[in-house]
């Protein structure tokens, strides 16, 4: 999970670095071009401006040279009132003239101005929403890998800890199995031939008037072992040793049981148990071989003691 979680880190951090680069490059690549269109206007209106600016000129030097020929002329004139007003309105005109030349030319340099600032204005504002945009779409970037990056920590917590949970009460279940194994073969070795050689501790629980020979699942009730009733209370106590019995106490075995203080002959509870019926003897139901015969001859040893195990010929 945590591998998980650095390579999505890894990923999303790439992503966002791509993008951020990305970003940059665009953003230096527009920049770039709007100072070349920038330039290029000045340059245009520079140009413009200094061929009108000549024009102006040419225009001032016909100017004066008209109003000089004119003033020359007048100049001959004898002086009188009419000359020196002659005069004076050649001035006026010529200096108006002039003057709205340079009008004309300061206009148009303004105008120029002005176009180049409002060319520059809005390339800024371009680039100002351009730049705002970018940040923008960056910081939804961000913020979604952030929100994925967290959602993916906390489902890859949930399922880790779900699979750990999950892996732990398997292990629980895997050893309480193998320890209930372990104790049900212990016992049944103690019970069914004396030997208790673990640890004094492992033998905590052993009852002694229990039946072990079929496992744990069998408890203390007599019909799952020989399919009676409950009714072996006329049976000797037979414990893992012969000094720590009562006789007399129920038990689960039936006749002829062994073990270490077993007993040989039959109790007057013997009568209910799976393997004799109403009347003395064994039931000819359960017992198909005699008791006489060689142990090769056994047919119920032919599938091995485990077919055989838990019922009691002799």
């Amino acid at each position: 999970m945590e591998q998980l979680n650095a390579d999505l880190e890894y990923a999303t951090s790439g992503a966002q670095a791509g993008l951020a680069q990305a970003i940059a490059d665009a953003e230096a690549a527009l920049t770039g071009a709007n100072d070349d269109r920038q330039a290029w206007l000045q340059a245009r209106t520079d140009e413009r401006l200094g061929a009108f600016f000549d024009v102006i000129a040419a225009e001032q030097d016909k100017v004066n040279a008209w109003f000089g020929d004119q003033t020359e002329w007048a100049e001959k004139l004898y002086d009188s009132y009419y000359k020196e007003s002659l005069l004076a309105t050649l001035a006026h005109k010529r200096d108006s003239t002039l003057a709205a030349l340079d009008a004309s030319a300061n206009q148009a340099a303004q105008t120029a101005d002005v176009a180049n600032a409002q060319l520059a204005d809005q390339l800024n504002a371009i680039e100002a929403n351009n730049a705002d945009f970018n940040a923008r779409t960056l910081a939804n970037l961000t913020a979604v890998n952030d929100q994925l990056q967290s959602d993916s920590a906390a489902t890859a917590a949930q399922i880790n800890g779900q699979f750990s949970a999950d892996a732990a009460a398997e292990n629980d279940g895997k050893n309480a199995f193998l320890d209930q194994l372990t104790e049900d073969w212990g016992y049944w070795l103690r019970y069914a031939w004396g030997y208790s050689g673990y640890d004094t501790a492992f033998y905590n629980d052993y009852d002694d008037t229990k039946d072990y020979s079929l496992g744990s699942g069998n408890g203390s009730d007599t019909k799952k072992y020989a399919g009676a009733d409950g009714a072996y209370l006329g049976l000797g106590y037979q414990g893992a040793s012969g000094n720590g019995g009562t006789y007399g106490a129920p038990h689960q075995s039936g006749f002829g049981y062994g073990g270490v203080g077993g007993h040989d002959y039959l109790y007057a509870g013997d009568s209910q148990g799976l393997a004799y019926g109403s009347h003395t003897g064994p039931d000819k139901r359960y017992f198909s071989d005699s008791i006489l015969d060689p142990a090769e001859d056994l047919s119920v040893l032919l599938d091995g003691y485990a077919s055989s195990y838990g019922t009691r010929y002799w």
